[in-house]
């Protein structure tokens, strides 16, 4: 019977993450000599410089895509390119949720008819006319500013005068003087309200959180150099220390606290009380509910959970769950998860702040 391959044998993807930037590259190769060899003709390099990644189903399909950039001088990636040298320059797509949108980063995602659309004009057209999505809104709207030819700029520049000056005066004036939207609460069946929910679920805020740091790990990786500045300095700390040259190193961050944190660097003078983040807008329980919806709710929860006493708290206390508390809070028995209700019947002086997400 033959041995199991040791766990320490080298399988040529030694470092973290080897396997698939080797992929990447093996993927970027083919397309490279693909395009090169007689399967594509080449009709022009309208895209020459223009690195796409194709993200969900799209019109034309990923696969067409991919041969109007072959010939037309682009690059088609199969997967996001983040290394300097052959980076994704646009992401590709028709539609994608909000996360997946945080979690692509910085790299513009433009519509599929700006590749079509560029090739029909025989040029290379200004993507922004064709993003996906923008950051845009009332308070701060988009000012189109026309791309300017360099040779013709001269000319353009000695017969402006004032006629023109108030057209574009008459043009911008109408975006700038949009008033804010209202900032009553949004129900379920306004369009804006899955927007507005993920801006304030400190859920999504984490997950978004950890996708950005593992993107952030994978960059610094790329540029590292190899030499670690704080590794040497804690090896002359503590001389005793062996440190293998390859040994792995895992940070591991506390996420308990981390709302009431961020939370008391605007409200330095609650440090050292007992604090926990929450939604609550009043401590003083279900105020302003409809007559029988809070005991409703408290019956529903001792039928589905009995064994968690909830028949100790009171009907009127309030059911705003504790995302994150201090260890003041903690000393007292406040732990994260539980009720407003129940936490203030074990710390009368516990103070709440809301989320900062800033």
């Amino acid at each position: 019977m033959s041995r199991k391959a040791k766990v320490n044998d080298d399988n040529g993807f030694a470092e973290w993450g080897g396997y698939m930037e080797a992929k990447k590259a093996k993927l970027v190769e083919q397309y490279n000599n693909d395009v090169s060899s007689s399967l594509t003709k080449k009709v022009s390099d309208i895209f020459n410089g223009i690195a796409i990644y194709v993200n969900g189903y799209t019109s034309p399909t990923a696969e067409e895509l991919k041969c109007l950039m072959a010939a037309h001088g682009g690059v088609y990636h199969h997967y996001q390119m983040s290394a300097s040298s052959r980076a994704t320059t646009h992401i590709i797509a028709s539609n994608l949720p909000n996360v997946k949108i945080k979690q692509l980063g910085s790299t513009p995602i433009v519509k599929p008819n700006w590749i079509t659309e560029s090739i029909s004009a025989g040029k290379l057209l200004d993507f922004r006319k064709y993003l996906l999505y923008t950051n845009q809104n009332s308070k701060q709207p988009i000012l189109d500013f026309p791309v300017v030819n360099k040779e013709i700029q001269n000319d353009i520049e000695s017969k402006t005068n004032a006629e023109e000056i108030n057209k574009n005066t008459v043009q911008i004036a109408p975006a700038v003087e949009n008033k804010p939207t209202s900032t009553r609460t949004l129900t379920a069946a306004d369009p804006r309200f899955l927007a507005e929910f993920y801006n304030n679920s400190r859920l999504h805020l984490i997950s978004t959180l950890g996708a950005e740091y593992k993107q952030l790990v994978t960059r610094m990786r790329e540029k590292s150099d190899g030499k670690f500045p704080g590794r040497n300095k804690l090896k002359q700390l503590n001389g005793t220390a062996k440190f293998l040259k390859n040994e792995a190193f895992v940070m591991h961050i506390d996420m308990d606290c981390f709302f009431v944190s961020v939370g008391l660097r605007n409200r330095p003078e609650l440090r050292g009380q007992p604090v926990a983040v929450t939604h609550a807008k009043s401590l003083q329980g279900a105020v302003n509910r409809p007559e029988g919806s809070a005991e409703t709710e408290h019956a529903l929860l001792k039928k589905y959970f009995p064994e968690d006493g909830f028949e100790k708290l009171d009907p009127h206390a309030s059911m705003s769950e504790i995302a994150s508390c201090s260890y003041e809070a903690r000393k007292c028995g406040v732990k994260n998860g539980m009720f407003l209700g129940s936490a203030l019947k074990l710390c009368p002086n516990l103070q709440t702040i809301s989320y900062d997400f800033q």
